[in-house]
C-alpha cells in the first residue's frame, strides 16, 4: 500500500487544515477525500517495532507465548512494547491475509492480545468474523474477551446488551425502517442525541434542537447515508437510526476496569460534549460508583473495559457506553489526593482499597498483559512506581463524598 504523493498533501491538510474547519465544513471535505490509505501509512510509520521480527528474540522467565494479533493502525504495538517491558514472550499473528487460517494453526499461540481495527465497517466486520473462529474453532483465548470486542464501537450492540440486561442507561430508540422513525421524531421530546454507529469522541454525535432537523437528518441517513466526523469517505453507515434521551447537566464518569484493577476520573464537558474534550476532572470515585461497575462487568465476567457513565442530576447513574479498549496516554487513569493509582476490590472484606502507583504504561496495556499471564498462574512484576504526574493534573485534582 504505497502512499503517493497526492497523499501526502491530503493528508497533511486533513491534520493541519480541515481538523480546524467548523463541523459542517469538515464533514462535507471528508465526505469526499479517500485518506484511508495514506492514515494507514502514517500510523505504520509511527510504529517503532515495523522492522523488527514477527517474534520475541529476548531471553523470558516464563514458559509462555503470547500472540499478538496486528491491526492496521499498529495499536498493537502496546502489546509489544508491554510484553518487552515484563519480558513476557510474543508472537505476531497476522490475521489481515489471506492465509490467517494456516498462521492461527501454526502460531502455537494458547492467547490472542488482540487490540481490532474498527475506524471502518469492513476492518470491524474482519475482527468480528476472525476472531470468533480463533475462539470458536481453535480454542484460543482472546483479551479482551469475545463478548466485549463484539460491542466494541457499536452504539446499536451496546443499547441491545444494557437493555436486555437491564442496567440503567440513557433511553435509546433504534429504527431501521424511515417511516418509524419519521414517526417517532414527530412526537418525541427535545432536544434528542443522535449517534452513528460507529465514531470516537463524539465524532458522530449530534444533539438536534429542531424538529425539522430531526427529520432531514433522519431522512438522509436512509437515503444517502451519513459519515462520523472523522469518518472514511467511502464509508456512509445508512439504514438505521440511533437516538438516546438528551440527559441535561449530567456529569460523565470514565470508569475502567482490568482484571481486578479498577480506574476513574471525569470527562469534563467542552462545548455540549464530554467525549472528545480531552478535559480530565481528576475527581475521587465514590464507592457507589466502583460498585456500580463492578456489578455491571460482573454480568459477563468483562475483563477489559471502559464504562463511560452520566451521573445525573438526582445522583442516579447511567451508561452511556461501553468500550473494551480505549485510548490511555499517561501512566496513570486516576489520581486520589494528588497520587496515582488503583482501587481493588477485596471479596473476603468487601470493601474498596486504593493501591498507589502508575498502573497504565503503554496504553495499559502492561497491566492488560500481567493479568493474562497471572490467569495462567504466573505473577509478573509491574514497574508501578516508574512515571509521573503532570503539575496540571495535581492541580485539577479535586474530590467528591463516598
Amino acid at each position: 500500500m504505497a502512499t503517493t504523493f497526492r497523499d501526502s498533501i491530503a493528508l497533511w491538510g486533513r491534520r493541519h487544515v480541515i481538523g480546524h474547519l467548523p463541523p459542517r465544513l469538515r464533514r462535507a471535505l471528508l465526505g469526499r477525500i479517500p485518506l484511508l490509505d495514506a492514515r494507514t501509512q502514517w500510523w505504520q510509520a509511527k510504529n517503532p517495532y515495523r522492522d523488527e521480527p514477527p517474534y520475541s528474540t529476548y531471553e523470558s522467565p516464563y514458559p509462555v507465548t503470547l500472540g499478538i494479533v496486528p491491526e492496521f493502525w499498529h495499536r498493537h504495538q502496546s502489546y509489544i512494547a508491554a510484553c518487552k517491558d515484563l519480558r513476557v514472550s510474543y508472537r505476531l499473528v497476522n490475521l489481515l491475509t489471506p492465509n490467517w487460517v494456516a498462521e492461527l494453526r501454526r502460531s502455537g499461540c494458547h492467547t490472542l492480545m488482540t487490540w481490532p481495527s474498527v475506524q471502518v465497517g469492513i476492518w470491524k466486520a474482519l475482527f468480528d468474523e476472525r476472531l470468533k473462529v480463533a475462539q470458536q474453532v481453535f480454542g484460543m483465548k482472546l483479551h479482551p474477551q469475545y463478548d466485549a470486542l463484539w460491542l466494541y464501537e457499536s452504539k446499536r450492540r451496546m443499547a441491545y446488551w444494557l437493555q436486555a440486561h437491564g442496567i440503567p442507561h440513557a433511553m435509546t430508540w433504534i429504527f431501521y425502517d424511515q417511516g418509524d422513525a419519521r414517526a417517532f421524531a414527530r412526537d418525541c421530546a427535545l432536544p434528542i442525541v443522535f449517534k452513528t454507529d460507529r465514531g470516537a469522541r463524539a465524532s458522530g454525535v449530534h444533539i438536534i434542537r429542531n424538529r425539522d432537523d430531526l427529520v432531514r437528518l433522519i431522512d438522509r441517513v436512509f437515503r444517502k447515508g451519513i459519515l462520523h466526523g472523522d469518518g472514511e469517505a467511502r464509508d456512509y453507515e445508512w439504514g438505521s437510526v440511533i437516538l438516546q434521551r438528551y440527559i441535561p447537566d449530567a456529569r460523565e464518569w470514565r470508569v475502567i476496569r482490568i482484571g481486578e484493577s479498577y480506574f476513574a476520573h471525569q470527562k469534563l464537558k467542552s462545548g455540549e460534549y464530554h467525549s472528545g474534550s480531552d478535559m480530565v476532572g481528576w475527581t475521587t470515585p465514590s464507592n457507589r460508583l466502583l460498585d456500580f461497575v463492578r456489578e455491571v462487568t460482573e454480568i459477563d465476567s468483562f475483563e477489559s473495559i471502559d464504562i463511560d457513565i452520566f451521573e445525573d442530576q438526582n445522583g442516579s447513574f447511567l451508561v452511556n457506553e461501553l468500550q473494551a479498549l480505549f485510548g490511555a496516554f499517561r501512566e496513570y487513569q486516576m489520581l486520589v489526593d494528588g497520587k496515582p493509582g488503583r482501587y481493588l476490590w477485596s471479596p473476603r472484606k468487601k470493601m474498596w482499597t486504593f493501591e498507589e502507583g502508575f498502573f497504565c504504561h503503554n496504553a495499559c496495556c502492561n497491566l492488560r498483559v500481567a493479568h493474562v499471564m497471572k490467569q495462567d498462574g504466573y505473577d509478573v512484576e509491574l514497574p508501578t512506581m516508574r512515571g509521573q504526574v503532570s503539575d496540571m493534573d495535581r492541580i485539577s485534582q479535586s474530590n467528591c463524598p463516598t
